[in-house]
């Protein structure tokens, strides 16, 4: 019993510290930065844990396991908050703050990039103030304003966006929309857990999951992308799915499909999920094809950005060469999965939800397309979680999750048993989570770009609103509100009357002469 007590007081110390830790942004070690390995005390902490539960101590002796589920019974209606329960609702309050905090700093720290925050605010703003939904910044001078629907991607969602950033004409305005999409995503999953999980499991579990998956953070602060809003619309559609309220399941599935021409095949794959479910074989078919055959006709007739060779270079320059390159090497896509890039991908994805997803039957089967998309791509982007292409399939994922939970409920097993791989999920789940919003914080606010951002405002000003402006990164991203905006890589001469922003010694071309220049930037002009 001695033992015992000491284990409990010593995991008890331990997951204070971490989740103190994690709330602060860690310690400062050399005067300047916080901590920066937060994931290997995660890692000691969730071992820890699990060894300690696997030897019998009781984890309702941990104070901050006490804490979360105090205010999973407050949020349930079952409790008042205790003194536990309101220090991990505070550290969850900082938590979340943190979150939408974090992309805001960054920006204003000069950390933001033309791919794809002038891209996409660009598009936004144009089309909020009378020049329609179009883009200078990926063209060049010598073509016209590329239509965004019909040469980019089929944003349609960029149309009320657009409307919502006329009332608020602030890049923040767009930042805290897509936080919002990713902090909302844990709304549906709590509503799943607690209606349709069995009793003996907390249904914090999965709101806790999708935090600890550190693509979500990094997608946070990754400029603005379409995807981030993608797992909250899957969800409700699963929610109301489980509910059997099919108008509402229809309307958020096919919301889905207007963010992006590839969403419709994640839409194609959970219609067909759903009739397949339910036994209904030929709407489910007719479903899925309908979704494919927008996004691979797009693909084919519309889209100048982002071509075949970009994404599959295995199968040929366009797409007439794919059905000879299939004939010729019918093993193909098989032998580009075993290569190195593609396996560390599927390693990554079987560590979501510390690997539950796997248990989810049937439900796997939303998860394929387009998780196939970015496994058969040769583009480092499209397989790497730190991007905007895994988070597509974030609600399949963590439905099929759900579904494993309850999988794992009909296992013969007692129920200390199932815990047991429970927390061992769990445990998985926080191995993977690298991204720490307070550590981040803490660094951007010692970074070069916002020590010296009132210098690059100060700069930037040095250009009229109207002017054509060439640029590259980091002043670029607070250049988005400009209607003739280009991107120094895509242009080989220059227009008259114009400005160029740029770092300070690169290379001007003729005619031009230097305007201002401090802080490491120049703006120089040829008017």
């Amino acid at each position: 019993m001695r033992i015992r007590s000491i284990g409990e007081k010593f995991l008890n110390a331990l997951c204070l510290f971490c989740f103190f830790t994690y709330i602060i942004g860690g310690y400062s070690l050399d005067g300047t930065r916080g901590l920066s390995y937060v994931t290997d005390l995660f890692n000691v902490t969730s071992l820890s844990v699990l060894i300690g539960f696997a030897f019998g101590l009781d984890l309702n002796k941990i104070f901050v396991f006490r804490g979360f589920s105090n205010l999973q019974k407050y949020i349930q209606k079952k409790g008042n908050l205790n003194f536990s329960g309101r220090f991990v609702l505070f550290g969850c309050a900082i938590l979340i703050m943190g979150f939408f905090a974090i992309p805001i700093i960054r920006h204003h720290s000069f950390a933001s990039y033309f791919w794809d925050l002038t891209v996409m605010e660009q598009v936004i703003w144009r089309k909020a103030f009378g020049y329609g939904l179009s883009s200078t910044a990926i063209t060049n001078q010598f073509n016209p304003p590329l239509d965004f629907l019909k040469g980019q991607h089929l944003n349609f969602w960029l149309i009320p966006i657009s409307g919502i950033y006329r009332l608020f004409p602030y890049t923040e305005t767009l930042l805290l929309l897509q936080s919002a999409a990713l902090v909302l995503t844990l709304i549906p999953l709590w509503k799943i857990s607690n209606e349709f999980l069995p009793k003996w499991m907390p249904p914090i579990i999965l709101p806790i999951l999708f935090w600890l998956w550190d693509t979500i953070h990094r997608n946070n602060i990754w400029d603005i992308h379409e995807a981030c809003y993608l797992p909250m619309l899957s969800l409700w559609a699963y929610y109301f799915y489980l509910k059997r309220k099919w108008a509402l399941v229809f309307i958020f599935t096919l919301a889905i499909g207007f963010f992006k021409e590839d969403a419709w095949v994640l839409a194609g794959a959970m219609a067909f999920y759903f009739f397949s479910n339910e036994k209904k074989w030929i709407p489910a078919i007719i479903s899925f094809a309908i979704g494919f055959s927008i996004y691979a006709s797009y693909g084919m007739f519309f889209n100048k950005v982002n071509l075949l060779p970009q994404r599959y270079a295995y199968l040929g320059n366009n797409f007439s060469d794919i059905v000879p390159t299939l004939v010729h090497n019918p093993f193909i896509f098989f032998q580009h999965l075993v290569t190195h890039g593609p396996l560390v991908f599927i390693g990554q994805v079987l560590t979501v939800s510390g690997g539950l997803w796997v248990f989810g039957g049937w439900a796997i089967v939303a998860i394929i397309p387009t998780f196939m998309e970015c496994a058969l791509s040769t583009n480092p982007a499209m397989l790497s979680f730190n991007n905007h292409y895994a988070i597509a399939f974030a609600g399949p994922l963590f439905f099929a999750a759900f579904k494993g939970l309850q999988r794992i409920d009909s296992f013969n097993w007692s129920v200390q048993k199932k815990k047991i791989l429970l927390i061992s999920a769990m445990a998985i789940a926080l191995s993977q989570l690298v991204y720490s919003e307070p550590v981040q914080i803490k660094n951007y606010l010692h970074s070069e770009g916002w020590k010296n951002r009132e210098c690059y405002l100060q700069l930037l000003a040095k250009i009229p609103t109207d002017a054509i402006v060439y640029s590259q990164d980091p002043l670029v991203s607070h250049l988005s509100k400009r209607p003739m905006l280009f991107w120094t890589d895509n242009v080989k001469t220059y227009l008259p009357n114009s400005y160029i922003a740029e770092p300070s010694g690169t290379p001007l071309p003729p005619n031009y002469s230097i305007v201002s220049e401090d802080c490491g930037q120049m703006i120089a002009s040829n008017r």
